[in-house]
């Protein structure tokens, strides 16, 4: 909302004495809205770095969803960084420069219990990402999507009380991490122009352990699920 906006600008101003902070409230799920507020925003203020962060997160399983939710989450989570994208995109392309952050999950590579609405919608930004990166690295655009496990946020506390008990036993078998490790290493990852980062050297181990045995990760899946 404009008042969380306020209050965030509030803080950083805060921190930062003399930073010029503005804010800009705006569905990136509402395709027009995006493509007409953004632009002049743009001309007026030249920007380098781009961060798809915004996202919504409906626990449940997918028969006993409201359809509305999933949806909306494709709508917020993948179609909000893809319109925001292409507002900006010709931004950095006609400055020569740019670097785009799109914050996926790992979610984005493995299906989780409860996560019909929100697995999709992450796993098909990955796939925009990597089109994104094929398309603007060699025009001197950086791409990086961020795959972070559960993220201590109010969105997450909202989850673990909505959650099936399912779920909730998955969610609470990893480590959470806390949004500065997130943000740290977004940071390290756009500096050092990689396109995958993955928070956390132990989330990192896990999923790279999930990548090359998939099968033995879907079990390990499946026994917390059962417990």
């Amino acid at each position: 909302t404009a008042a969380d906006l306020d209050g965030a600008a509030a803080e950083l101003r805060a921190a930062h004495p003399g930073a010029a902070v503005r804010t800009l409230p705006l569905d990136v799920a509402e395709e027009n809205a995006v493509a007409t507020l953004l632009p002049p925003e743009l001309a007026e203020q030249p920007i380098d770095l781009l961060v798809n962060s915004a996202g919504t997160s409906t626990v449940g399983e997918f028969t006993e969803l409201d359809p509305a939710a999933l949806r909306r989450e494709m709508d917020v989570n993948y179609f909000g960084a893809a319109w925001t994208a292409r507002a900006v995109v010709p931004h950095f392309l006609e400055r020569g420069q740019g670097h785009l952050v799109n914050v996926g999950s790992t979610a984005s590579l493995i299906g989780i219990h409860g996560y019909a609405a929100y697995a999709p919608s992450k796993f098909a930004l990955y796939g925009l990402s990597e089109v994104l990166r094929a398309e603007l690295r060699p025009r001197g655009i950086g791409v990086t999507i961020v795959l972070p496990t559960s993220t201590r946020t109010p969105m997450l506390e909202r989850e673990l009380e909505e959650a099936p008990p399912e779920t909730r036993a998955i969610i609470t078998s990893t480590r959470i991490l806390e949004p500065r490790e997130v943000a740290e290493a977004t940071l390290a990852a756009v500096a050092r122009n990689r396109f995958e980062v993955i928070p956390g050297r132990d989330v990192a181990l896990q999923v790279r352990g999930y990548r090359i045995a998939p099968a033995i990760g879907r079990r390990v899946v499946d026994r917390n699920a059962r417990r």
